[in-house]
C-alpha cells in the first residue's frame, strides 16, 4: 500500500486505539467514517455513535484497558493488525487477549470497517463458574495438546 492518505489514517487509528481512554472517545470522528461499521465476538454495530457505545460500555465493565498494536501488514485497501488486549474485567478478572482485525479505509484514510478477530473461548465463556468447567472438559476431550 503505497497509498499516503490512507498510510497516515492507519497511523492516527492505532494511535487512537493505542492512546485511547474516556477522555479521548470524541477522537473517533476524526479516524473513522461516520457510518462506521465495527463488529468483534460480542458487538456488531454500524455508525460512529454505535462504536461511541462500545467504547463507553468498556470503560464502564473494566479497568485499566490497553491495546497494544504488535504488527500491521496491507492488503488493498485493508490493513490487518495484530494486537494485544489487556484490562481488568469486572465479572471475569484480568484479560490478556491476541487478536487481530481487517481495517478498511476510504480515500482520505479515515476507517470505514473494523473487523475484530479474536478467541473468546478462553478469555470469556471457559472463565465462567457454571458453564466453565463443562467447557473446559469437552475441550479436553477435543483437543489432542492444549491444556485448558
Amino acid at each position: 500500500m503505497t497509498d499516503t492518505p490512507r498510510r497516515s489514517g492507519l497511523d492516527a487509528y492505532l494511535a487512537f486505539w493505542e492512546g485511547l481512554g474516556p477522555d479521548r472517545i470524541d477522537g473517533l470522528e476524526a479516524v473513522t467514517t461516520e457510518d462506521v461499521h465495527f463488529s468483534d465476538p460480542f458487538n456488531d454495530v454500524k455508525g460512529r455513535e454505535a462504536l461511541r457505545g462500545v467504547l463507553e460500555h468498556m470503560f464502564a465493565n473494566t479497568r485499566d484497558p490497553h491495546f497494544a498494536v504488535t504488527e500491521r501488514t496491507w492488503a488493498g485497501d485493508t490493513a490487518f493488525v495484530r494486537w494485544r488486549f489487556t484490562a481488568t474485567v469486572k465479572s471475569l478478572g484480568a484479560w490478556d487477549v491476541v487478536g487481530m482485525s481487517a481495517l478498511e479505509l476510504d480515500a482520505c484514510g479515515r476507517v470505514s470497517r473494523h473487523t475484530d478477530y479474536w478467541d473468546s473461548g478462553p478469555a470469556v465463556w471457559l472463565r465462567l463458574p457454571l458453564i466453565g468447567p463443562v467447557l473446559r472438559r469437552i475441550a479436553r476431550r477435543l483437543g489432542a495438546g492444549r491444556q485448558w
